[in-house]
């Protein structure tokens, strides 16, 4: 099951807690100072190696990546010799200690890894150890300095660092809230930022590239003063109230998996914009169980965008500039704004097929909404929109073949309530490849290749309400795949979980 834990979080695949894993983060963990302003850990360097041989051998991949590519001890103690004597079973972390500028990013820096013995480690580096315990080693050629603690080096340019590293008395768990641990339960690689340390002294950096591009967007006419200046608020608002983000990655036996945290200051700005629902439930209900590739699940909070939707109309104005009837622009902002109101979840997935009649691979998404057959109509004005816009930029542009964006935009069709799948009635977005062949003079044999990847229909998209609140979408595989989409929507179940 996965779990929100964080004031925004993210998951991609389902990471289920593995117990051997909650353990090798807690001892990752256990080794990195409370005084860290970022990391990116490896728990276990020898798990990881085995999920990953694990994996490729579970996707079929074994005869495109031989030994020892697929070992990523292997690939490690090939590629850096020096360090064959670390202990694989134990963590390995590139820690940043505090910085007041970008100039010390690199010297803030500290490689930190475990060794059955240590000593013997940094004498194979060349090293000599002064009186306050700190090694002055040799590694590939450049002068570096080195402590030891317990079992545990610490290895960076600057003797202050790697001495901080060791000194430190507390691990940065201590400052961890309960939901970023959480979110870190059994991944097999994190990086984890704090705000203030990381963000706030670089900030003079990213303010001046922010206005560099800007500056550029304008100049372009892509972007309005009005947007440059919430651009520039919305970043200063991101650093002040920011306290900590994390991105992780699995690697499983069901394939590999994603997790995101960011965790906002209490009472700024920044936490009252990401408040959000959070949910113990399933986020990839109604999804296929099987060969997928990815896949992805959110919820969404009404109120929440109800607070922000009106930023949308901002678009209006940056449309119009960019020659786009502003009659249209604002129907179709009108239309997005209406569909974001009615959201409440949305799940998607990759899959791969084995059909050639069907195609290689296939896409699904599922939709919980407050009115699944308003959303159809929705998207059905939309499309018709942009394709009338589409059509009306190309035919006012000397650059472009107006005739031919109008056959083209003539080979793109949406038809309400096409066919009947299971008793429900079933859209059809289709782009006609034979059609569009034709108009873009496309050899037929680069069709026929094309038609073994996308299946025999082309490039066909089906939607359909399944309920009043449920709204399924599919790519690939035909009616026959579209059917147990459905029926896996309407039972609920969650077998990615």
């Amino acid at each position: 099951m996965i779990r929100k834990y964080s004031v925004l979080a993210l998951s991609l695949l389902a990471l289920a807690p593995v117990p051997t894993r909650a353990a090798d983060m807690k001892a990752a963990l256990s080794g990195i100072p409370s005084e860290a302003a970022a990391f990116v850990c490896l728990p276990s360097l020898k798990a990881l190696d085995g999920d990953v041989q694990r994996t490729i051998t579970n996707l079929g991949l074994d005869m495109f990546v031989a030994p020892p590519m697929n070992s990523v001890v292997s690939m490690l103690k090939m590629n850096l010799p020096m360090l064959g004597g670390l202990d694989e079973a134990h963590p390995i972390a590139v820690v940043m200690m505090p910085i007041k500028s970008m100039a010390d990013l690199q010297s803030s820096a500290a490689l930190t890894f475990s060794a059955a013995d240590p000593k013997a480690v940094l004498e194979g580096l060349g090293g000599t150890v002064n009186e306050s315990g700190v090694w002055a080693i040799n590694m590939m050629g450049q002068s570096l300095f080195a402590t030891i603690n317990g079992k545990r080096i610490a290895i960076g340019q600057k003797a202050e660092t790697v001495q901080s590293v060791a000194a430190s008395k507390a691990s940065v768990a201590s400052v961890m809230s309960k939901g970023e641990l959480a979110a870190m339960d059994a991944l097999d690689l994190v990086v984890w930022v704090h705000g203030e340390k990381m963000f706030t002294p670089l900030k003079p950096m990213i303010n001046m590239m922010l206005m560099m591009a800007m500056a550029q967007a304008q100049s372009s006419g892509a972007m309005t003063p009005e947007m440059m200046d919430e651009n520039r608020k919305n970043l200063e608002e991101f650093i002040e109230g920011l306290g900590s983000l994390m991105i992780g990655a699995s690697v499983q036996d069901a394939g590999i998996g994603l997790r995101g945290a960011m965790i906002a200051k209490s009472e700024s700005s920044l936490a009252a914009k990401l408040k959000v629902k959070t949910t113990t439930g399933s986020l990839l209900t109604g999804l296929p169980g099987h060969a997928f590739i990815a896949a992805f699940g959110q919820t969404f909070d009404r109120e929440f965008i109800k607070g922000q939707i009106g930023e949308i109309d901002q678009l209006v104005g940056a449309a119009t500039e960019q020659g786009i009837d502003e009659a249209q622009a604002k129907k179709l902002v009108e239309l997005v704004k209406e569909l974001a109101m009615m959201m409440d979840g949305l799940r998607f997935s990759v899959q791969g097929l084995d059909s050639e009649a069907g195609g290689l691979f296939g896409i699904s998404s599922v939709v919980d909404t407050t009115d699944a057959p308003r959303v159809i109509e929705l998207k059905e004005q939309a499309f018709e929109i942009i394709k009338e816009v589409v059509a009306s930029m190309a035919e006012k542009s000397d650059e472009v073949d107006g005739e031919m964006v109008a056959q083209v935009m003539g080979a793109l069709t949406f038809k309400r309530d096409a066919e009947k799948i299971g008793g429900v009635s079933v859209s059809h977005f289709r782009i006609d490849h034979e059609k569009l062949g034709e108009i873009l003079d496309a050899d037929e044999e680069d069709i026929a290749e094309m038609i073994k990847i996308i299946g025999k229909e082309g490039l066909l998209f089906r939607a359909a309400a399944v309920n009043k609140t449920t709204l399924v979408s599919a790519f690939g595989g035909g009616a026959a795949r579209f059917a147990t989409l459905l029926d896996a929507a309407k039972s609920k179940s969650a077998p990615l979980d």
